[in-house]
């Protein structure tokens, strides 16, 4: 067998265990729950879904119902807000809501990222993202005041934010620096939105907060080490 021959199978296998995965991921909501029900996750959840369409519209939502009371109520709640003001904003041509989320765990750590794409007409499509956190040991929400009560250092987040963003594509393209000096500061409040991966935090900042919805939904990796007293 020719070495050629072998490098062609390796491609064709490695993009068809891709496509499987990618369509467990997004197909149906069995599927979906065949890929993220492991024994092998800290936090514990099902998943349920919503679906309605119609002439005017469509909505479809996955979303996780976990061992965590207070958690539910909260992503139930925005859900739910998305649905409402979507469904009071209809325009004429294609309207679609599509809120579907990723899980992301450490040692200390569970992350639920949300991922909101709500389009208007045919052509005009915006993204938005919120995320919830949970204490792996306590089974409790994690807030921006929990970090800074447990060392992590607000200067840092805030210097190590703005670096990050100095260095986006997206920044130097639609953003206006000098303005997102302004924003990035050290009132608290401006850091709510993260999720954890494995060595990072994300921060990240919807649509219009600091730079024009054309820019998306700004990801900001920084690794844990970096911003910890």
């Amino acid at each position: 067998m020719s070495k050629k021959y072998i490098s062609m199978l390796f491609v064709f296998s490695l993009f068809s265990i891709s496509t499987y995965i990618f369509s467990l991921k997004y197909g149906n909501i069995e599927n979906i729950k065949y890929v993220y029900n492991s024994d092998e996750l800290k936090c514990k959840f099902s998943i349920s879904n919503i679906s309605e369409k119609n002439d005017k519209y469509e909505v479809l939502v996955y979303y996780p119902i976990t061992e965590n009371k207070e958690l539910n109520k909260k992503i139930n709640e925005n859900i739910n807000k998305y649905i409402e003001n979507f469904k009071n904003n209809i325009t004429e041509g294609a309207n679609r809501l599509i809120i579907k989320f990723d899980n992301f765990e450490n040692n200390n750590y569970t992350s639920f990222v949300f991922n909101v794409s709500m389009q208007k007409n045919t052509s005009h499509t915006i993204d938005y993202a919120f995320a919830y956190n949970l204490d792996n040991e306590k089974n409790k929400i994690i807030t921006i005041d929990n970090l800074l009560n447990s060392g992590y250092n607000i200067a840092k987040i805030k210097d190590s934010i703005l670096n990050e963003l100095k260095e986006k594509e997206s920044i130097k393209k639609y953003g206006n620096l000098d303005e997102i000096k302004k924003y990035i500061n050290d009132d608290k409040e401006k850091y709510t939105n993260f999720y954890f991966t494995k060595n990072e935090i994300v921060f990240f900042f919807n649509p219009g907060k600091i730079s024009p919805n054309v820019a998306g939904i700004l990801y900001v990796p920084i690794q844990i080490d970096k911003i910890k007293q």
